[in-house]
């Protein structure tokens, strides 16, 4: 077989790869565009009189004195080298209000109501509380542990968003990694996965207020796989052509 058709023919399986993960987005990415849910991809949470909307992006809005909201999709699989990534485009900077990116086992309460019954991967903002302001929490089995990474910043803007990113860079280690615009790195963190941790996975986006309430917005909510899993099956694909022009 001609080396071109080879190249094409690993191209066109690295797409559909990546695509896999994919069905429930359109090119590749969660946008909340427009005013009507996808009832086929996300399920609203509000357990305790927060409140959903979206028209562009999403916003969870927590109010006073105590409420949530949790916004999740269907079942992804995030297998190794693979991830989610969202931009957090504005945030309240009261004290004693959190957000939650997570990827669960559980497609309801994601985060505070299903520590003890399902497996959670999560990475929290919380501006105000140290002077780290990232969190990338693990848990599972009744067991749920954090680290704080990263340094204090201005919390994110419409101008100047925050990208949130969690990785399973190995079959029990993910990273949590934070970005600004145009992907510069604030701070990253490995965190050990419970050993149990499926590949499949829910993406939920979570806020909860204990004080003062506000907005949380996200937007462009991506599935990606690993870069350096491409560039593998890239260089396996390569291989195998060397291999047989031998």
């Amino acid at each position: 077989m001609p080396k071109k058709n080879i190249l094409v023919i690993v191209f066109l399986f690295v797409s559909l790869t990546a695509h896999s993960a994919l069905a429930a987005f359109v090119n590749n990415v969660e946008t909340f565009d427009g005013n009507v849910k996808d009832t086929d991809t996300w399920e609203e949470y509000i357990p305790y009189g927060g409140k959903v909307t979206w028209d562009n992006q999403l916003i969870l809005e927590a109010t006073p004195p105590f409420s949530s909201a949790d916004y999740t999709t269907k079942q992804v699989t995030v297998g190794i080298g693979e991830g989610v990534r969202v931009e957090l485009v504005s945030y309240p900077s009261w004290y004693r209000t959190e957000n939650y990116f997570c990827l669960t086992s559980n497609s309801e309460k994601t985060f505070n109501g299903t520590v003890f019954d399902s497996h959670v991967i999560a990475l929290e903002y919380f501006p105000n509380w140290t002077d780290n302001d990232f969190f990338g929490w693990v848990g599972g089995s009744g067991e749920f542990h954090g680290t704080n990474f990263g340094g204090h910043i201005t919390p994110p803007s419409p101008g100047n968003p925050l990208i949130l990113e969690i990785m399973r860079v190995s079959e029990g280690l993910a990273r949590f990694s934070v970005y600004y615009r145009d992907m510069i790195p604030i701070g990253s963190v490995i965190r050990v996965l419970p050993p149990d941790m499926p590949d499949n996975l829910y993406i939920s986006l979570y806020a909860r207020t204990q004080h003062l309430g506000g907005s949380i917005v996200y937007d462009n909510v991506t599935i990606i796989p690993e870069p350096t899993t491409l560039l593998l099956l890239g260089l396996g694909g390569l291989a195998l052509q060397r291999k047989r022009e031998i």
